[in-house]
């Protein structure tokens, strides 16, 4: 998908949202059932906080930060899914020091 995310950028702290768009198609002849999963980061960390935005009706175990769908889907049928996160974290961090 286009780069939904952003950045922005406040006295001690910057928030960075990133946005993803699942995107699954039956290629089958007959109505198929498929069990989706995906999974959000989650910090240890208390000066990075992490919100989930938008999930599109999945099931969220916010523990883990795992999100599932169990789907439908028609013969052809094309069903797409949006997964939105905000990272909230110190000016002075990096996240790409995250692993």
């Amino acid at each position: 998908m286009n780069d939904k995310s952003n950045e922005k950028f406040f006295s001690s702290y910057q928030e960075k949202t990133f946005t993803y768009d699942l995107i699954v198609r039956n290629n089958k002849k007959e109505v198929i059932t498929i069990d989706i999963k995906d999974q959000i980061p989650l910090s240890k960390d208390e000066s990075i906080k992490i919100e989930l935005l938008q999930s599109d009706n999945a099931d969220v175990d916010k523990e883990k930060g795992f999100l599932s769908w169990n789907v439908k889907i028609s013969p052809s049928e094309t069903k797409k899914f949006r997964v939105s996160y905000k990272v909230r974290y110190p000016k002075d961090f990096s996240l790409s020091n995250l692993k």
